[in-house]
């Protein structure tokens, strides 16, 4: 989705939705500012292939998610940025920016009937039309079958970035809490077992973390780290067993209650201002979870139990089927990657 944001001083809340009003509904798209539009995207798409971590975590999702909407980079490639023009831009804008569907979240210090008011003299001429399905409604991501390892060849690479993952599952899934739970017991938060074997016990890197991503149609479960090419395998082994453990074992009531109160005491942290609201209210209007998500946050996630944790882990994380995404010196680390899965090995000259 896009969204369109704006903060404003409650007294100028009536002022201020004219021109954001102009924006939104009678955009002009001047050459000059495409143009720079353009410049400055590209620019950013180069910084990301001149950043290891940047590069791999792009690379590792193009490669898992595969032939799916969802596996292109929302920045686009610098073939792609280049070859846009003002005819594209508007008729994507006349196609997909309409009424249709959309949603307008306002919090702050003004009175709901005051705001629907001026809300619709500022967009209330926003005109619904028939828009064009970007056709993936019915297009599931598929989890990808065995265990491969792509490897990006970077011969002047003195570190290995690692990717684990697969696919995952979509954001209104009923299994949203307990894998919130596991995620953060396994490497979502700073005490998580991933950093105390990887960072803490071994030292054989400063930076681990595991993540999910969840979008409508599907989601995106993935450890990344990055080590000393001479411990890429001892790493590799490490995220994996741990990988392995939280779904062979059952978590312990301490460690459990130790995640959840984790969880528990950042999320008002995620609701501390009203723009941090209204994004939490978009979005789940937007996936269809209702705004009583917010309130019943802390009964779900005080309901997970082991036996949620271990199955959710079973389900989702997974070690035999995975991707494996390494950027790194092929040729100084080849031989630690014997027993790993199947390699594939792509220049990273070669990658758009």
């Amino acid at each position: 989705y896009t969204l369109v944001t704006g903060d404003f001083i409650s007294r100028d809340f009536i002022k201020a939705l004219d021109p954001l009003g102009k924006v939104v509904m009678k955009p002009d798209f001047p050459d000059d500012e495409l143009e720079l539009e353009k410049g400055i995207i590209t620019a950013e798409i180069k910084r990301v292939k001149e950043n290891p971590s940047s590069m791999a975590t792009k690379e590792f999702l193009r490669a898992l998610i595969g032939e799916h909407p969802y596996s292109h980079p929302v920045g686009g490639s610098e073939k792609s940025v280049t070859g846009i023009t003002r005819a594209d831009v508007v008729d994507f804008y006349g196609v997909h920016y309409i009424p249709n569907g959309s949603i307008l979240a306002v919090v702050g210090d003004v009175k709901w009937r005051k705001a629907l008011k001026a809300v619709e003299k500022s967009l209330g001429d926003w005109q619904r039309k028939q828009g064009r399905s970007l056709d993936i409604e019915h297009l599931k991501m598929k989890r990808f079958p065995g265990r491969k390892v792509l490897v990006i060849n970077k011969p002047d690479a003195t570190q290995s970035q690692i990717r684990i993952g697969n696919i995952a599952v979509e954001r209104d899934t009923p299994d949203y809490f307990p894998l919130l739970v596991a995620n953060n017991i396994l490497g979502g938060g700073f005490t998580s077992r991933l950093v105390d074997e990887i960072r803490v016990n071994r030292g054989l890197s400063y930076g681990v973390r595991s993540l999910l991503y969840h979008f409508r149609r599907g989601g995106v479960f993935f450890v990344y780290t990055f080590t000393k090419n001479q411990t890429l395998r001892e790493t590799i082994d490490v995220a994996l067993a741990e990988l392995e453990g939280i779904k062979t074992e059952k978590v312990e009531k301490e460690e459990l209650d130790k995640s959840k109160r984790y969880l528990l005491g950042l999320f008002p942290f995620d609701l501390e201002t009203n723009g941090d609201l209204t994004s939490w209210l978009t979005e789940l209007a937007f996936f269809g979870l209702g705004s009583d998500f917010i309130e019943n946050y802390g009964d779900e996630t005080g309901r997970v139990s082991p036996e949620d944790v271990q199955r959710v882990a079973g389900s989702y994380f997974h070690t035999d089927d995975c991707m494996i995404l390494l950027l790194t010196n092929y040729e100084g680390v080849k031989d630690q990657l014997d027993g790993l899965g199947k390699i594939e090995v792509v220049d990273i000259d070669d990658v758009q």
